[in-house]
């Protein structure tokens, strides 16, 4: 029998449960923002927090943050982005509501009302031996002591330092190791050639007969022996129709592999809308690239691009340079690029 379809069109969260699943319970303020922050500040970690989600499958997010009282479960996923959504899977009880429904009085001075909360959650839904942790702001809504909860500061928000803290209370001590391609789409899975425009949309300009993503097959073939390398886009198509929707013209077999994106959101500043060339940004392919390669520190990376521009001379060895006409498919490139494959072994 299939599992029931919730309100929000997604399938019963248990699907997902394995015996490796751990729960993150979320709070928002202080941690997704820093408290009191403006409109446009809303969310502003929200992206470090979903790349460190897509490296840790097992991980799904119970939220815990007081937003989920005027916001059903439907709206706090939409703050999400949308290859996230299904690992955001319920949001914690409120103590003072369910004991006044039991008993018709509100408790006055509750101490450690939010921990009550997460151990009512994970009792109630027979998760109570899985792995959780608890990423906060607000000293006094857990015990003293707690050591499954990461405090944020109220003034920065969450950081990569509580990342950190993060991993082995969720993931134990033996991380998976990251193995990375960080990949271009223009010169390397079809010509370089590519503009956008209101009229005809992304399209190919001076290249005759040549089709977006022609090459895909030859990448998704070339990865086939590596099924542990993940995708990590460093194409300019991120800027224009953001990381979902770049990721998304892939062909599934490379779609599935992505885990973000070097460009994010939050970081962009209005360009010249005439081609796709004038969305880049000042800096370089090979900056973008080795920013995160040190935010995201992979155990082994290469990069798939059509220009040796930006790269220094130490990470040029981990470029594959392809050409900017035919991009992987010619004989040289997809040579250089299998060898270089062969590092993933």
């Amino acid at each position: 029998m299939s599992r029931p379809f919730h309100a929000d069109g997604t399938r019963d969260f248990r699907d997902h449960i394995c015996e490796a699943t751990s729960f993150l319970f979320l709070d928002f303020d202080g941690v997704l923002h820093p408290v009191g922050a403006t409109v446009d500040r809303l969310f502003c970690q929200l992206e470090l927090l979903q790349a460190w989600l897509r490296l840790h499958p097992p991980v799904m997010v119970v939220i815990s943050s007081s937003w989920r009282i005027p916001h059903a479960l439907g709206e706090l996923k939409e703050f999400f982005s949308e290859d996230l959504r299904c690992r955001v899977i319920g949001a914690t009880g409120v103590h003072w509501r369910d004991v006044y429904q039991q008993t018709g009085e509100i408790p006055i001075g509750v101490r450690h009302e939010r921990e009550k909360e997460v151990t009512d959650w994970l009792r109630s839904h027979d998760f109570s031996g899985h792995r959780w942790a608890a990423l906060e702001d607000e000293v006094g809504l857990y015990r003293t002591g707690n050591a499954r909860v990461v405090y944020c500061s109220k003034e920065r928000g969450l950081t990569e330092r509580e990342l950190t803290l993060l991993a082995p209370l969720l993931i134990g001590e033996a991380s998976e190791q990251l193995d990375v391609l960080y990949l271009d789409f223009d010169g390397v899975l079809h010509p370089e050639s590519v503009f956008v425009s209101s009229r005809q949309g992304i399209h190919i300009r001076h290249a005759p007969g040549r089709t977006l993503f022609e090459n895909a097959q030859i990448l998704v073939d070339e990865l086939d022996p590596f099924p542990n390398v993940k995708l990590v886009l460093s194409t300019s198509w991120v800027r224009h129709l953001g990381y979902d929707g770049a990721r998304r013209r892939l062909p599934e077999e490379l779609g599935a592999r992505c885990i973000g994106a070097t460009y994010h959101s939050r970081h962009h500043r209005p360009g010249r809308e005439d081609g796709f060339r004038n969305l880049m940004p000042a800096r370089s392919r090979g900056q973008e690239v080795l920013a995160d390669v040190t935010r995201r520190r992979p155990h082994r990376w290469l990069a798939v691009d059509d220009t040796d521009d930006g790269w220094s001379a130490e990470a040029r060895g981990n470029v594959v340079i392809s050409d900017p006409m035919f991009g992987i498919s010619t004989p040289k490139v997809r040579q250089v690029l299998h060898r270089e494959l062969a590092r993933f072994t």
